[in-house]
């Protein structure tokens, strides 16, 4: 299951326009990442629990890469 998760995330396009660039995440968005991930009222709808620290979060990106 964890092979077909990665395998799609790291198949994200880019998508760019004049005013907006959307890009899968990367390691050193960690911080960005765990503002919203870390909120038990967002994780609520998503398949994790809150992250706990920013360690687990910037773990969690680099094993994303």
């Amino acid at each position: 299951m964890y092979q077909k998760i990665l395998e799609l995330y790291n198949g994200i396009p880019t998508l760019e326009s004049s005013r907006l660039t959307l890009r899968r995440m990367l390691a050193k968005d960690y911080l960005d990442m765990y503002e919203y991930a870390s909120n038990p009222i967002v994780s609520q709808y998503l398949l994790w629990n809150p992250h706990d620290s920013t360690s687990f979060t910037k773990k969690y990106l680099k094993q994303m890469q």
